[in-house]
This record gives structure tokens, C-alpha cells and sequence, in this order.
């Protein structure tokens, strides 16, 4: 996948969030999906139905933001 491709679908998961559209927020997910939200009580939930279910059960008390793990930003492979 290109970098190009990649960020239009972060920009339509994020734009679905924003819109509060579950079943858009998940849209680009494979089946096989692992939605782990870090701090999350019920840990990490499997299929894009769960990760959904999540979605619309969560409350919005922030922006969703993007995040880069570090090798993207810094070139560093290792902390």
C-alpha cells in the first residue's frame, strides 16, 4: 500500500469518528481485525463488528488523533 493510500483511509476513519458514522469508522478494517484501545477496560476485541460495537458505545471525550509510531517519526527503529 502506498503512504498516499494509507492516508486517505486514516483521513475517512477519522472523518467517520468525527461524524459519529460506526459503521464508516470500521468500513476500511479487515474481518480479522484485533481494536485495541489502549486503556480500555475490556482489552483488546476481535472482528470488525466488535471493534463497531466499541465505536458506538464509546463515549467522544476527545478528538481522535493520529498517531506515528516512532520509526515514522524519527527514523528510529528502536527507543
Amino acid at each position: 500500500m502506498k503512504p498516499e493510500d494509507m492516508d486517505r483511509l486514516v483521513e475517512e476513519h477519522i472523518a467517520a469518528e468525527k461524524a459519529g458514522d460506526t459503521a464508516g469508522a470500521v468500513a476500511m478494517y479487515t474481518e480479522d481485525i484485533e481494536h485495541d484501545v489502549v486503556g480500555a477496560p475490556h482489552g483488546p476485541l476481535h472482528g470488525k463488528e466488535a471493534a463497531q460495537g466499541s465505536t458506538s458505545t464509546s463515549p467522544q471525550t476527545s478528538k481522535p488523533r493520529r498517531w506515528f509510531p516512532p520509526a515514522v517519526t524519527t527514523g528510529r527503529t528502536s527507543a
